[in-house]
């Protein structure tokens, strides 16, 4: 009885195999009805989550805390800044306990002060203006111009 050999190299091995894998995958595809996520079931849905801008419990908790402990909110502390008057720091001056250059310099501080605590509460305070084209006609606009000039403005 003589035995032959087969020769079967390690690359017809790895092609057999590659080709088995592949109808199985072609099998299971076959099996699923459709290729996108299944309703209900995970993923992004519209309409779902905390809306935009609304607070969280723990934001609202801190703000309710702050209310009912009588403290003041950050944007009453803005106003409070900003409406701030100079008042103690001119009779200060008047009085002679500060010289002319340190009341400038300090006065020149609590207006910086001032006009950042404005910048800063503006937007909680006032809805931004939208943009509106300027119309000029000509004859009118050149006549304004003549009148500001004879007036001598």
């Amino acid at each position: 009885m003589s035995t032959k050999k087969t020769s079967i190299t390690k690359s017809a091995i790895r092609k057999k195999t590659v080709e088995n894998n592949q109808s199985t995958a072609m099998k299971k595809k076959a099996v699923r009805k459709s290729s996108g996520p299944r309703p209900n079931n995970g993923g992004a849905r519209t309409g779902s989550g905390r809306k935009v801008g609304a607070a969280t419990k723990k934001t609202r908790e801190i703000a309710d805390n702050l209310a009912a402990d009588g403290g003041i909110t950050p944007l009453e502390y803005l106003l409070q800044v900003m409406r701030t008057t100079d008042e103690d720091l001119t009779t200060q001056h008047e009085s002679g306990e500060i010289d002319t250059a340190t009341y400038m310099v300090k006065l020149k501080a609590n207006m910086d002060r001032r006009d950042n605590a404005a910048e800063k509460a503006a937007p909680y305070l006032h809805a931004r203006l939208s943009s509106v084209t300027a119309e000029v006609k000509g004859s009118e606009h050149d006549q304004w111009v003549a009148a500001m000039v004879a007036a001598g403005l």
